[in-house]
């Protein structure tokens, strides 16, 4: 009777440290966004399809890459109802996908495109060194993109390259 109160203990723990160490429990991000995992985009978004390099979620709205976590997300405002977007729809489209310590340390035009570089300590800690393409750990960009009518896409990667 002892063995089994043992063995049956022992796997209820196991059980309640596994919640906790979840790969969704915590995000990096507000909501699933840069640096998350499958598991929370998933959980946020609803099971997405994947294709041949990345996720779709929200009927081609939300296009993301994973490698252990997601390190290229694209916004496709023209897979809604509201296709163009101003610069700060654009911005809050995708605010709730960085992390809350994001710092925007420059902003700057490049060919047509709006570039804003930022730095995230809890980016920097929770996704690979790799990641960032010889960037300093932590750093990610916002390339919003626009044409005559407004802005039409947002693209969040690592590393400052656009």
């Amino acid at each position: 009777m002892l063995k089994k109160w043992i063995v049956a203990s022992i796997v209820f723990l196991l059980f309640l440290s596994s919640l906790g160490n979840a790969s969704y429990a915590k995000t990096v991000s507000r909501h699933a966004g840069i640096g998350d995992t499958k598991a929370a985009f998933n959980k946020a978004y609803g099971k997405g399809k994947f294709n041949d390099i990345s996720t779709v979620y929200k009927h081609g709205y939300l296009v993301v890459m994973f490698l252990h976590s997601a390190y290229d997300i694209s916004l496709e405002f023209e897979s809604t109802s509201n296709p163009r977007r101003s610069k700060q729809q654009a911005i809050n489209a995708y605010k709730k996908m960085i992390p809350s310590d994001s710092k925007l340390i420059k902003q700057y035009h490049d060919s047509g495109r709006l570039i804003m570089e930022y730095r995230s300590q809890k980016l920097a800690k929770h996704v690979k060194k790799a990641l960032f393409n010889g960037s300093k750990p932590g750093t990610f960009i916002a390339i919003l993109k626009k044409d005559s009518s407004g802005y039409y896409a947002v693209i969040l990667g690592t590393g400052d390259n656009p």
